[in-house]
């Protein structure tokens, strides 16, 4: 049996310094380390080859002793075996596998964040805490993120009226928030209990050999949904789900001159957030119903009227309707059918500004139909004047 040589397994040669040697097995390492590879049998007999090898070539005397002998006094040697190898006899290195490793060495004696190697697991975390529970037998506890609550929407109807002049209205709607039975823990009287799936991480991590190397999955765990715990009892209220549904009610101020689209926004009244997160908002979207009468431009109120067409060549004074009350309206002479007259400041408030749209008086001319004797006889003699 050919003795193992040492620094084949490093992948150096016999010449490298102390710091070759290390960086060597840290790249080695971390290539064959059992739980990076959980899929390939033969990574722990490679790892444990890793392991022997440097702790030999990593210590001067031990070293010494392998380059001058080929072998290390005191670490399994087998006179049996015969001579052969670099420099003497064969020997049998009886290692104790990876439990042996310091793995400072492997990736990086400042730890994370620090120098050497450790910056490869800034992303994926420490192995021995992605498989904390296999090596130490603890977890790290779960640092649940706050979240915000989700915003919700209302649609509410608004009259002409109500559009115009402002108001207020009481409105409905439901909404989840957290159980009052349970606090919110989705637990009979609270009592929760650290989950067995997880270990409390509210992770899960899987290895998985891709065609560019080893990946790490990691998502939420199924069995807590990420929250690290579950519940000992659920709670027979919201049945472990921690939320249930309630009507809520608010009083909603309405700007005078909202339009159809206008957006309310009420802060914090959309749902609670989990885990001491800012709740969300409510946003109300308003949407102006017609009028029998007028009709909507803007901000301005669009009114028709018809008027006689000697009126309307004369020029007069008539009444007009507006959403305050009744006011003259005088027509010009020679007005025209089609015309659009101006009521300034009588159409809608503009939201957030203290002026007003207009109400605009579009002038329809009524031609006579049914005309007697005389009538015909002085549009005749209109007519023949050339008007």
């Amino acid at each position: 049996m050919a003795s193992k040589d040492y620094y084949a397994t490093l992948g150096i040669d016999r010449s490298a310094s102390k710091e070759d040697i290390k960086s060597a097995f840290r790249k080695m390492a971390r290539k064959y380390h059992p739980d990076v590879n959980p899929n390939d049998k033969t990574a722990e007999s490679k790892f444990k080859e890793i392991n022997e090898a440097y702790e030999v070539l990593n210590d001067e005397k031990k070293r010494e002793m392998y380059d001058r002998f080929g072998t290390v006094s005191g670490v399994g040697f087998n006179p049996a075996q015969g001579a052969a190898g670099p420099g003497g006899p064969n020997y049998t290195y009886q290692s104790s596998g990876p439990a042996n490793v310091d793995f400072n060495e492997i990736f990086g004696s400042a730890g994370r964040g620090g120098a050497g190697g450790s910056d490869f697991f800034n992303d994926l975390g420490d192995i021995f805490d992605v498989f904390s529970n296999r090596r130490t037998g603890r977890a790290r506890p779960h640092q649940q993120r706050p979240e915000a609550g989700d915003d919700l929407r209302y649609d509410m109807e608004v009259s002409f009226d109500e559009a115009y002049f402002g108001g207020e209205r009481a409105v409905k709607f439901k909404r989840f928030e957290n159980c009052p039975a349970c606090g919110g823990t989705g637990a009979k009287d609270g009592r929760i209990t650290t989950c067995r799936t997880c270990g409390g991480t509210g992770e899960t991590r899987q290895v998985q050999n891709t065609p560019f190397g080893n990946m790490m999955q990691v998502g939420p765990c199924p069995q807590c949904n990420g929250t690290g715990h579950t519940a000992t009892m659920p709670c027979p209220t919201c049945r472990g789900s921690e939320k249930v549904e309630q009507v809520r009610q608010l009083s909603v101020k309405i700007p005078a001159g909202v339009k159809s689209g206008t957006k309310l926004r009420m802060p914090g009244e959309g749902t609670p957030g989990n885990h001491g997160g800012p709740p969300g908002d409510l946003y109300i979207v308003m949407r102006v119903m017609p009028h029998q009468t007028f009709q909507r431009e803007g901000d301005d109120i669009i009114y028709s009227t018809a008027i006689s067409f000697t009126q309307a060549a004369l020029g007069g004074r008539v009444k007009i309707p507006t959403m305050e009350g009744e006011v003259m309206l005088s027509v010009p002479p020679g007005t025209k059918s089609g015309t659009k007259l101006r009521l300034r400041n009588k159409g809608f408030k503009k939201v957030g500004r203290p002026t007003r749209g207009s109400q605009l008086v579009k002038i329809n001319i009524n031609v006579p139909t049914n005309l007697t004797n005389d009538q015909r006889q002085l549009l005749e003699q209109l007519a023949q004047a050339g008007l």
